[in-house]
Order: C-alpha cells, then sequence, then structure tokens
C-alpha cells in the first residue's frame, strides 16, 4: 500500500525495496505509468499493444526518448537481448 497514485514512484520504489533490488524496468500501458517510472529512476516501457489500435502512435509520440515504446510482448526480448 502507498499513498499516492501513479505518477508517484512510491509504488514502483516499495516494490524494489521489498524484492531488495536496486534496478528494473516498469511495464505500464499509460504516459502516467511512463512518468511513475521515469520519477522511480527506472526504464519506462510501455505496452502499445494493451491500448486501442488508434490511441497507439498519439501515445508513443508523446513519450519520449527514453521510454521504450513496444507494440508486442515479444518485442521486449528483443530490446533486451538485441
Amino acid at each position: 500500500d502507498v499513498p499516492a497514485p501513479k505518477q508517484d514512484p512510491a509504488g514502483i520504489l516499495a516494490a524494489m525495496e521489498q524484492l531488495s533490488i536496486d534496478s528494473t524496468l516498469y511495464v505500464g500501458d499509460t504516459q502516467a505509468d511512463a512518468e511513475a517510472a521515469k520519477s522511480a529512476g527506472v526504464r519506462a516501457v510501455v505496452a502499445l499493444w494493451a491500448r486501442a489500435p488508434a490511441d497507439r502512435a498519439p501515445l508513443a509520440a508523446s513519450l519520449g526518448d527514453d521510454v521504450w515504446p513496444l507494440a508486442a510482448p515479444g518485442a521486449l526480448l528483443s530490446r533486451l537481448f538485441g
């Protein structure tokens, strides 16, 4: 449980603390998810496949270069391992 909703990084940071990890990536499907990840200091990944087709391009264009917008789940493995 955290006191603030997403965009606030508290949920991500609490999970990292409970798992005793100092780096991760955070997969979400909204701009708020990406902002929460960036605020927590972790890699933001946006699952475009979870959005309506008409919403995908505008969302991807709004994210910035430091966010990975991915069109399909398998794209994450490609991005991580080449």
